[in-house]
């Protein structure tokens, strides 16, 4: 099976020998480990407790049996390889933090994948993955999740409950709407979607009050909500490549707004209210269907934001 690894990595903090050891017969000579410290108590035992594994590239078809004896993992990193099922004793990694298993051949992922209490960060990225296992709501301490270049179509109800979400990034998929629900966000940063097929928005979108950074562009929208105004901590609006017809007043709300991407959308007007954005320093208004290029798009300019026409 480990024919053609190209890395293990394995490492354990306040620790000074490093040494190669033999933990099994199949992962002899290519397992780098740290050893206990000698002025640390010896416990006996010959399997040390790795607190991380990297194992890439490696054309894995399936997780290796000897990782799942490293039950004290906080961190794994398995992309970039072949592997077409993730085990239900994948639960075993109690400990584990940080799970990258972008770039496999994955279709579905095990229920048992919500019983890992301590998980920060999931990237699921780039495989052809239909769905997300509906326990995915369970990783309560989960910030960080990718989600992206998959088959997923639409979304696990639970996955609204991930209420200490800060990241999340679910580009390049085939979904087609968004709930109500997802102002469960609360503590959600950064929110990337485009690349979609949304044809429109939730008002509640506008009650993440703590969104800094929202990609829409390469969608299907026709409008957006007309309280959108009231993401006041908003910095960075994407919407180019979509269908809008109007911008809502409300948007001069947005005073924390830096950069607003319109560009390739089909209003015909610019309400008057995004001149008294006061912290705009960029506006792209290129390839829209304006009649006009209105005389306040100046004062902008004289105080220093660029805009693209």
């Amino acid at each position: 099976m480990f024919h053609s690894l190209k890395s293990l990595e394995a490492f354990e903090s306040g620790i000074s020998v490093i040494e190669v050891s033999h933990i099994s017969e199949r992962l002899d000579g290519v397992v780098s480990y740290c050893k206990q410290d000698a002025g640390t108590q010896d416990t006996g035992t010959t399997n040390p407790e790795f607190w991380q594994i990297a194992a890439e590239n490696c054309d894995f078809e399936i997780l290796p049996e000897d990782f799942l004896t490293f039950n004290k993992l906080e961190k794994l990193f398995i992309g970039r390889n072949k592997i077409k099922a993730i085990p239900d004793d994948i639960a075993r990694f109690a400990c584990l933090k940080e799970l990258y298993i972008y770039g496999n051949a994955l279709k579905t992922l095990p229920e048992s994948l919500g019983s890992l209490p301590e998980l920060r960060i999931l990237d699921l990225s780039h495989q052809r993955l239909v769905s997300l296992p509906d326990t995915i709501g369970n990783l309560k301490k989960l910030e960080i999740l990718y989600a992206s270049n998959t088959e997923i179509t639409d979304l696990p109800e639970s996955l609204w409950r991930l209420n200490k979400l800060k990241y999340l990034n679910l580009t390049d998929n085939k979904l087609t709407r968004l709930p109500e629900m997802v102002s469960n966000l609360s503590a959600l940063r950064e929110f990337r979607l485009y690349n979609n097929h949304l044809t429109d928005l939730p008002d509640s979108l506008s009650l993440l009050k703590n969104l800094r950074e929202l990609y829409l562009n390469g969608n299907q929208l026709k409008k957006l909500p007309e309280n959108i105004g009231m993401l006041k901590s908003l910095e960075v609006l994407d919407l180019r490549n979509n269908r809008i017809g109007a911008i809502p007043e409300s948007l001069g709300e947005a005073k924390n707004l830096i950069h607003l991407d319109l560009r390739a959308n089909h209003f015909t007007k610019l309400p008057e209210c995004l001149a008294k954005l006061p912290n705009l320093k960029k506006l792209d208004l290129r390839w829209s269907h304006l009649r006009e290029h209105p005389a306040w798009l100046q004062s902008l300019e004289d105080r220093g934001c660029a805009i693209y026409l």
